[in-house]
């Protein structure tokens, strides 16, 4: 039982560090991302100019929602990136993150820094977070006089 428990925390440490191995880059992941609305776009505007008709309205709505993603796609940031990828696939992975963020420019990063920033504005606003002369929702540290405490548990 403790060996079978032991390989089990081996092979966490271990998948943990091929995990972050696995990061793939902003600039990797946008040539991706723009990749596949390109190809996307490219295969409905084959079909439509070679099969007319079989390019019906549910197909020209395809190729005007394609087009949409494709715009979209060009115009991925560094924010992107961070809640569409890094998030989701490598929560709580602080290697992971290391890794990703070696690779990107000082704007990329201070980019998701200022969302971030923003974020945390934002939920200040709505009271999800305490405000600043609050200490994180408690009230100010009282002082405590040990003597009062001594004195109170003799009793």
């Amino acid at each position: 039982m403790k060996l079978m428990a032991l390989a089990l925390m081996i092979g966490w440490i271990l998948g943990a560090k091929t995990y972050a191995q696995d990061v793939v880059y902003f600039k990797d992941w946008k040539k991706t991302e723009v990749l596949k609305a390109q190809t996307e776009v490219f295969k409905l505007e084959s079909i439509e100019k070679n099969n007319p008709l079989r390019f019906g309205p549910d197909e020209q709505e395809q190729l005007k929602q394609a087009r949409s993603n494709l715009q979209i796609a060009q115009e991925l940031n560094a924010q992107d990136y961070f809640v569409l990828y890094l998030s989701p696939n490598f929560q709580n992975n602080a290697e992971a993150f290391a890794k990703a963020v070696q690779n990107m420019e000082p704007q990329e990063v201070a980019q998701i820094l200022m969302a971030y920033d923003k974020l945390i504005e934002e939920k200040k606003k709505r009271n999800f977070i305490p405000s600043q002369n609050s200490r994180f929702g408690f009230a100010k540290p009282r002082k405590i006089d040990p003597t009062a405490i001594m004195s109170a548990s003799a009793k």
